[in-house]
C-alpha cells in the first residue's frame, strides 16, 4: 500500500494541477499561438535538447569509466533518451530505466550506475543553484519582483494551489529526514530498511566515481555545457512563439532557471509547477497571466514532445542492438 501511494502521489498532484490549468487556460489562444509558431526554431530547440542529452551521456561515461566500466557514447546516449521518456510515464523511474539499459547493453551493475546517476543529480543541483545565483546577478530587480508577485498574489487560483503543494511537500520532506536521522538505529534493526541501507552503501561506490574521474576539466565542461544547452533551447523556443520572441536572452535565462525549479518539483513531468514558474516570470516582464500560461504550456509541451520522439527512436535502435548482440552471443 505504501509503495502504491508513493507512486500515485506524483500522478495525483499532476492531475490536480492539470485540472487547475484546464480551468484557467485559454485554449483558443493556445491554438492560435501554436499555429503562429516558427517551426525552424522548434526544430533547432529539439536538436539542442538532443545534444544536451549527448553531453549528459559523455559525463555518465566518465563516471562509469572511473569505476572500471566501459560503454560506448551511443549506448549511453540511447539510455539517456529512454530515461527521459520513461520519466514522463513513471515518476522518477527514468534513472532506473537508464541504468537497466546499460546493464542490458554493457552488463554494468545497476547499483553502480545508479550511484553514478545520483552523482550526476548532485552536480545538476549545484549547476541549478549557480544558474539561479547568476540569474539574480543579471536580473536582480526582476527576480525580486518575481518573488513579490508570488507572495502578494491574491487571485486564489493556480498560484495558491501550487504554492500550497510546494510548501507542504518541503515541510513533509524536512520532517521525514529529521525522523529518519533521529531514529536511525531503530530503523536499521528492521530487515527491509537494513536492505535499503545496504543498497545505499552500494550506491555510494558509484557516487564516489566523481573523485576518480580522469579528466575533471572535461567533466566540468560537459556539466556546464548541458545546462547552457537547457538555457539555449528555452531561449530558442521562446523565439518560436510570437509573444516571447523579442524578450531577449536574459528573459530566456531566467525562464530556464526558474522553470527548472518547477521541473524538479515532485509532480509528474513537472506539469503545473513548471507552468506556474514560467507564467510568473513572464508576468513580471509584462505579459498577461493568461498569455503567460499559454506560453508556458507551449514551452513545456514542445519539450515533452521532443523527449517522446527521442525516446521512441532510442527504443527502436536499442531493440535492434539487443537483437544483434543476442545473435552474436
Amino acid at each position: 500500500m505504501i509503495s502504491i501511494l508513493k507512486k500515485s502521489i506524483p500522478y495525483l498532484l499532476a492531475l490536480v494541477l492539470i485540472f487547475v490549468l484546464w480551468k484557467f487556460i485559454d485554449f483558443q489562444m493556445l491554438i492560435d499561438q501554436f499555429k503562429k509558431a516558427n517551426l525552424f526554431f522548434v526544430v533547432v530547440s529539439m536538436l539542442i535538447m538532443a545534444f544536451s542529452h549527448y553531453l549528459r551521456a559523455l559525463r555518465m561515461n566518465m563516471l562509469l569509466k572511473a569505476l572500471g566500466n566501459k560503454t560506448s557514447d551511443l549506448n549511453t546516449s540511447l539510455a539517456v533518451f529512454v530515461g527521459y521518456l520513461v520519466n514522463l510515464l513513471i515518476p522518477r523511474m527514468g534513472e532506473v530505466a537508464r541504468c537497466t539499459v546499460l546493464n542490458k547493453t554493457n552488463s554494468i551493475p545497476i547499483q553502480v550506475s545508479l550511484g553514478a546517476v545520483i552523482t550526476e543529480r548532485v552536480v545538476d543541483v549545484l549547476c541549478l543553484i549557480s544558474f539561479l545565483i547568476f540569474g539574480l546577478f543579471i536580473e536582480y530587480d526582476v527576480v525580486i519582483s518575481f518573488i513579490k508577485t508570488i507572495i502578494s498574489s491574491k487571485n486564489g487560483t493556480i498560484n495558491s494551489t501550487i504554492l500550497f503543494f510546494i510548501i507542504f511537500l518541503l515541510i513533509t520532506l524536512i520532517i521525514i529526514i529529521y525522523l529518519i536521522i533521529k531514529n536511525i538505529d531503530k530503523i536499521l534493526k528492521i530487515n527491509i530498511f537494513k536492505k535499503i541501507y545496504d543498497v545505499i552503501i552500494g550506491f555510494s561506490t558509484g557516487m564516489m566515481s566523481i573523485f576518480k574521474v580522469e579528466n575533471k576539466v572535461f567533466f566540468f565542461i560537459c556539466s556546464l555545457g548541458t545546462w547552457i544547452c537547457y538555457f539555449l533551447l528555452t531561449w530558442v523556443l521562446m523565439m518560436a512563439f510570437e509573444p516571447t520572441m523579442n524578450l531577449g536572452w536574459k528573459v530566456g535565462f531566467i525562464t530556464n532557471a526558474l522553470g527548472a525549479v518547477g521541473m524538479a518539483a515532485p509532480v509528474q513531468g513537472g506539469i503545473g509547477a513548471y507552468h506556474f514558474m514560467v507564467q510568473q516570470v513572464l508576468v513580471v516582464y509584462g505579459i498577461t497571466p493568461e498569455l503567460g500560461l499559454v506560453c508556458a504550456t507551449l514551452l513545456h509541451s514542445t519539450q515533452m514532445f521532443t523527449s517522446i520522439i527521442l525516446g521512441i527512436i532510442a527504443f527502436i535502435i536499442l531493440f535492434f542492438i539487443t537483437k544483434i548482440n543476442n545473435k552474436i552471443i
